[in-house]
């Protein structure tokens, strides 16, 4: 199981990267960095990158849940899952409020909250640490 999600996870920061990568060929294009014909390449991604959100979104926050319900009590004795906890709320809250709701707020806003998810892969360091 803990393999299984470590992979996930990897995949999760996979997507991640190309989607910044995708958003800063756009911005590059924007700003004219890039002077060359412009490809719609963030129009057909962005699609994508919302979906696989969603899906890693759903799974974390299912992974959560799991881990409480098996563990119970035991779960809250570990700082780890405090991290994961937060992490899979922030996530939910963030794609609510962005998808579902129209706020007066900006949405870089919860763009920064993504970068809370990268806090995830401090998980990954402590389990390999716990596989050695």
């Amino acid at each position: 199981y803990e393999f299984a999600m470590a992979l996930l996870l990897c995949i999760n920061v996979l997507f991640m990267a190309m989607e910044a990568q995708i958003a800063g060929l756009d911005i590059g294009y924007d700003l004219m960095v890039i002077t060359k014909g412009r490809p719609p390449v963030a129009d057909q991604w962005d699609l994508s990158f919302l979906i696989a959100d969603v899906i890693f979104t759903a799974l974390f926050a299912l992974d959560v849940l799991v881990r409480i319900c098996v563990l119970r009590r035991l779960f809250f004795e570990l700082p780890m899952n405090y991290i994961d906890l937060a992490v899979s709320i922030t996530s939910l809250v963030e794609m609510t409020v962005t998808e579902l709701l129209t706020l007066p707020l900006s949405p870089v806003l919860f763009r920064l909250l993504r970068i809370g998810k990268l806090f995830r892969a401090i998980r990954m360091v402590h389990m390999t640490n716990m596989l050695a």
